[in-house]
């Protein structure tokens, strides 16, 4: 009459069982935070690049695009350019884009520009080079883009963004 203590194949497939389930609850919770985290964030997609502008003269100009690729609106307020000493350079905007300050919906972009001439001027008279331009939002959140011929790297232990010239 004496039962046996040793637990059957039974037992230990329920257990493994009973483990993965443990395991796909967890995960499923952590995904549903990150998307709930996610949701909730304020997301723009910034891009610095050469443009010319063509109307009764041609304008070679630094343009700088965002683009709202949150579900929440962004209000930007300013755009900027960082020299390498980092400093905020503030030059005139041309009119042919967008003006500031502007709420951007999902999926909506703005379009500012900056003449190259001017630029290059304030290069030689400050002794600057220019790293990466950026839009500054209503809550002082900074969205930027490498400089047209300036490199992105991530650098260190947190791997954070690191702006080179070449």
């Amino acid at each position: 009459m004496g039962m046996s203590t040793e637990p059957s194949v039974t037992d230990w497939i329920t257990a493994v069982a009973t483990v993965f389930a443990a395991i796909g609850t967890v995960g499923a919770v952590v995904v549903a935070l990150s998307q709930i985290q996610r949701q909730g964030r304020r997301s723009l997609v910034v891009k610095c690049s050469l443009a010319v502008i063509a109307d009764a003269q041609s304008i070679h100009t630094i343009a700088l695009r965002g683009t709202n690729d949150g579900a929440r609106p962004i209000k930007l307020t300013m755009a900027y350019l960082m020299s390498q000493d980092g400093r905020q350079i503030v030059s005139p905007l041309l009119p042919h884009g967008d003006l500031l300050p502007k709420v951007l919906l999902d999926g909506e972009s703005v379009d500012v520009f900056w003449d190259q001439g001017n630029l290059r001027q304030i290069e030689k008279s400050d002794g600057v080079e220019f790293l990466y331009a950026f839009f500054m939002d209503v809550l002082g959140n900074v969205y930027k883009a490498p400089y047209p011929g300036v490199a992105m790297k991530r650098r260190g232990l947190r791997r954070q963004m690191v702006f080179e010239r070449p």
